[in-house]
């Protein structure tokens, strides 16, 4: 996002550091940024954000917020902060929402007597920093407000709408099929399906907009517009990526809606654009509606505590240095022990109502279900908790009765004859969820997990026998345990958080920050981890050490993974190269359902064939490796007899088995033997070699051998160096000379190579001859090009230069 230096200067009453030092600042501690351009007399700063935060700081105020934090300075005032005067309720204006998972809020408001004309210098400015034309003063503050504080908003001629009993208005709706709507600076009709949301006309059933897209020429504002009506509103974001991608239309508005905007963000948009149309465009506020079928009724909540900052970032941050950074966020925080705080604040809720499936952020804390009491009571103690009983019961560490302590959870199920169908609706998308009687299988927090016999109610333990839960018929009640008709078949019992457990932070989150609300819809409260993130990179990453953290415990040695390494250690310092193949093929026991192509749908049954494949390849290149015998070797895992092991597959020239197979007895005491491993021999294309494939099971061989006790010592890491391979063929070619008999072949090949340049990459001998007080030496030359492939002339050319140089010495002579 382009960002004005001098438009973020009006948040502070402090001058902020040069824009350098500014995107500098922002770089180690929130985002790159990818230039600053000077523009006119500002400056516009690129700034990289990332999707996780593209909900709050693709706006002007957002990274101003980031700012303050960053520099420690504060911001004049915060519009997400700012208790607003409402606006007055309009007697003429209606807004009806179809889908309120398509569109969680809608607000709208009719101002009249607006004049219509040319924006001021300073907002035509400011729009050109960021690359927009300015249009007009209504429009230009839509668009200010969008780039300010990250609402988009949109505004049409009232005058447009058919109006009825006095009454205009809009209605978000699923387009008809084959409806047709000519979009803003567009000529060609654009023809939509019920899959995209659209604003109507509510009387005359007309498509006006493509919702959080762009609008149309049906409303449009122009020099004789007096009255408008200016729609603010919240969109789903996947319904807003899709159509915009069907569309391939793409606008500042849809980048914001389809990487999802806070609902509470719109009001604030509506009530910003307003006060600026006034003070550009004068006209009166008639009413406004606002359509908010989910508002939230608690404040979202993160637990952490010191040790789980410190466990997980590495260091000894103390409580202080913790809330004086969540003071420079301005989170609101109280610092509880959660059993304590659960114990009391379950009491105090005694007498709410019960519903079933109620939401805990939409319903606490005055009505509950079973569950969600559960959940709410500790996520307002900073633990994050599944949502659903099954899910609760899953999650919990299992206790005996005679364990049970104040705090932990009691589990029941229903009488059987008493059973009846249950509905679940999932406020996040809108899903249902029908059983009978108690759940058996867990939804959301581990899929598919079974629970005999099945969960249906559960409740907080007092202690001296009692509980408190929020039962069908009579809400939130405390019950002795024995006495209570919903606990006569008790389940079992759940630990959700030790009674020892430290002290910890219970942050309040802000409804803009949706990166800290929870990644998953099963979570009570959002996860820690995100928030100590946060921490971090406000302490400054820099501050970090480098000390390896300490274990909790000693981690027990995993014996398969020891001897795969020992093995592994042992044949590469034997020659061998690891390859890894396929584990796709084209026959096996298990057969693949969805296959990716059709020679690999089975799951492999050996690693015979892969090896198979790499010595046969790996031989038409020895004279570029430069190898004399090929040794390679594959530990994998492989899906036989019905179940899946661990093999180890070698590839070696055979007359190298004997020796290979003597150290593996030797070094690791691993003996081929029948019943454990698997030999074959293949022939090389050229019949001149065979190579034996050898295959043992590394499970079997386990069985006899000794128990690790540590983990060896790791030998220093040697350097090594790396050239990528050339994608053209290679050439070879022999060369034989006489030479003196005092030279070496060392000798003569430096000569060669010398000579040759770069387009040689091996060089070998491979044959002495002496006679008569001389020797002839033979060498094997391949050439290769990183850029094309070579040809005879070229190759030629090279050996003729290198012949010429060795037969003008003395004593030589190229045979």
């Amino acid at each position: 996002m382009k960002v004005s230096y001098n438009w973020l200067q009006t948040y502070f009453d402090t001058t902020l550091p040069s824009p350098e030092e500014v995107g500098e600042k922002l770089t180690f501690h929130a985002f790159e940024i990818e230039g600053i351009e000077k523009v006119g007399g500002d400056s516009v700063i690129d700034v990289d954000v990332l999707p996780n935060r593209a909900h709050d700081c693709l706006s002007h105020r957002g990274i101003a917020k980031e700012l303050s934090v960053i520099l420690e300075i504060p911001l004049k005032e915060d519009v997400f902060r700012v208790e607003e005067n409402e606006l007055p309720r309009s007697k003429r204006l209606t807004l009806t929402v179809e889908d309120e998972i398509l569109c969680k809020r809608h607000t709208a408001v009719l101002i009249t007597g607006v004049t219509v004309g040319e924006s001021p210098e300073w907002l035509r400015a400011r729009l050109e920093s960021m690359g927009q034309r300015s249009i007009n003063n209504i429009v230009d503050a839509t668009n200010y407000v969008m780039f300010n504080i990250g609402q988009p908003i949109h505004a049409f001629d009232a005058d447009r709408f058919k109006e009825e009993d006095d009454t205009i208005g809009i209605a978000i709706r699923q387009a008809r099929k084959g409806e047709e709507i000519t979009l803003l600076g567009e000529s060609e009709v654009r023809t939509l399906d019920k899959e995209t949301l659209v604003l109507a006309d509510i009387h005359n059933d007309t498509p006006l907009d493509v919702a959080g897209i762009k609008g149309g020429v049906a409303a449009e504002l122009d020099e004789y517009t007096t009255s408008i009506v200016v729609s603010a509103a919240n969109f789903n974001q996947t319904n807003i990526r899709k159509t915009s991608q069907k569309l391939k239309l793409r606008t500042d508005a849809s980048t914001r809606f389809e990487n999802g905007l806070a609902p509470d963000i719109t009001y604030h948009g509506l009530t910003q654009v307003v006060k600026l149309i006034q003070e550009l465009a004068g006209g009166n506020v008639e009413g406004y509606v606002d359509e908010y079928p989910q508002r939230k009724s608690i404040t979202y909540k993160i637990g952490v505590s010191i040790e789980d900052v410190n466990k997980l970032l590495g260091t000894d941050i103390t409580g202080a240095d913790i809330e004086h950074i969540l003071s420079r966020f301005g989170f609101t925080y109280e610092k509880v022990n959660p059993i304590k705080k659960v114990l009391e604040l379950a009491p105090t809720l005694k007498g709410a109502s019960y519903k079933y499936s109620a939401s805990i952020s939409y319903d606490a804390p005055h009505i509950f279900d079973c569950s969600s009491f559960i959940g709410y009571v500790f996520s307002q103690a900073g633990i994050a908790l599944p949502r659903m009983v099954i899910d609760q019961y899953v999650y919990g560490e299992e206790i005996n009765e005679d364990d049970l302590q104040p705090g932990d959870l009691v589990f029941s199920r229903s009488n059987p004859e008493t059973r009846k169908e249950y509905k679940f609706k999932f406020l996040a998308n809108g899903e249902t969820l029908t059983h009978f009687g108690p759940q058996t299988e867990s939804q959301e927090f581990l899929s598919g997990t079974k629970v005999d016999g099945g969960v249906s109610h559960n409740g907080i333990y007092l202690g001296d026998g009692r509980v408190i839960h929020a039962s069908e018929s009579m809400g939130v009640t405390t019950e002795k345990i024995k006495e209570s008709g919903y606990f006569n078949d008790v389940v079992g019992y759940r630990r959700m958080v030790s009674v020892a457990d430290n002290e910890r932070y219970v942050v309040e989150i802000p409804f803009e920050r949706l990166d800290l609300h929870a990644h998953t819809s099963f979570l009570t409260s959002g996860n820690k981890e995100d928030l100590i993130e946060e921490i971090g990179r406000i302490y400054g990453y820099e501050n970090i050490g480098e000390d390896i953290p300490k274990k909790d415990s000693e981690v027990p040695i995993h014996r398969k993974y020891y001897y795969a390494e020992k093995v592994r250690e042992f044949l590469t310092s034997q020659g061998f190269t690891e390859v890894y193949t396929y584990s796709l093929r084209d026959r096996g026991e298990l057969e693949i359902e969805n296959p990716l192509a059709s020679d690999k749908n089975f799951v492999r049954s050996t690693l015979r064939e892969g090896i198979k494949e790499s010595v046969v390849l790996n031989e038409k290149n020895v004279p570029v490796l430069g190898l004399d015998i090929i040794k390679v070797f594959e530990i994998g895992n492989v899906y036989v007899s019905g179940e899946e092991c661990t093999m180890v597959c070698l590839g070696i020239n055979k007359n190298n088995v004997g020796d290979i197979l003597n150290l593996l007895e030797d070094d690791l005491q691993i003996k081929i033997k029948e019943g454990v491993g698997h030999t074959e021999v293949l022939a090389s294309e050229k019949d001149t070699k065979e190579f034996h494939i050898i295959e043992f099971n590394l499970d079997v061989v386990l069985t006899s051998l000794p128990e690790p006790k540590e983990y060896d010592v790791r030998p220093e890491e040697k350097t090594f160096s790396y050239k990528p391979f050339s994608l053209y063929p290679a050439v070879l070619r022999d060369i034989a000379v006489w030479v003196p008999d005092n030279l070496s072949g060392d000798d003569v090949l430096t000569l060669i190579t010398k000579e040759a340049g770069e387009l040689l990459i091996q060089s070998s001998l491979f044959d002495e001859y002496r006679k008569d007080g001389r020797v002839s030496y033979a060498f094997k030359l391949v050439f290769q090009s990183q850029e094309k492939t070579l040809s005879d002339e070229e190759v030629n050319e090279i050996m003729e230069k290198i012949a010429n140089n060795l037969n003008a010495r003395d004593g030589f002579e190229v045979r």
